[in-house]
């Protein structure tokens, strides 16, 4: 498991963070945020839930459980947020009963897979080599049997012959 740590300030504006990961990712990156208020460390409130939402770059939006200790959130990188290879533009949003807070974006940026989910997989020189040496070796099997056979079939007729 990899965990990546990031600041996110509650009051938003400024240049938003970028998280770097890799397409179709899921399940093995913590992504840790430690939150602030300006320069202040800054604390959900108790009983608080938080979850990453965000808009990928196919337009699908995510909204993902976090969970909050201190000042501190973390959330488990799911399927979903790694789905589309480009920019989401996130937001860690904060709520408790009515009152809701989200805070800076921040971005996701899922590096486009170098084999994609659903591949239309290419033969390889390697494999139809493997197959013309297995291809080989049987043909050279069966005429070496087929010899074996007409060494017996003549030794059998110079016998007969005597």
């Amino acid at each position: 498991m990899i965990t990546q740590t990031c600041k996110i300030n509650m009051v938003p504006g400024g240049m938003p963070p970028i998280i770097h990961v890799s397409q179709y990712d899921a399940g093995s990156r913590d992504l840790t945020f430690e939150l602030y208020s300006g320069a202040t460390p800054w604390k959900a409130p108790s009983g608080a839930t938080v979850t990453i939402d965000g808009t990928k770059p196919d337009g699908k939006a995510f909204s993902v459980a976090a969970a909050a200790s201190g000042s501190t959130v973390t959330a488990t990188l799911t399927q979903q947020m790694t789905a589309a290879a480009g920019r989401a533009e996130c937001q860690l949003t904060v709520t408790k009963g009515e009152n809701v807070l989200g805070s800076a974006n921040f971005i996701l940026d899922v590096e486009r897979a170098a084999l994609p989910e659903d591949a239309d997989m290419s033969e390889t020189d390697i494999s139809s080599i493997e197959t013309a040496r297995t291809q080989t070796i049987a043909a050279m099997e069966t005429a070496q049997a087929a010899a074996e056979t007409a060494q017996g079939e003549a030794a059998t007729a110079t016998k007969k012959a005597q």
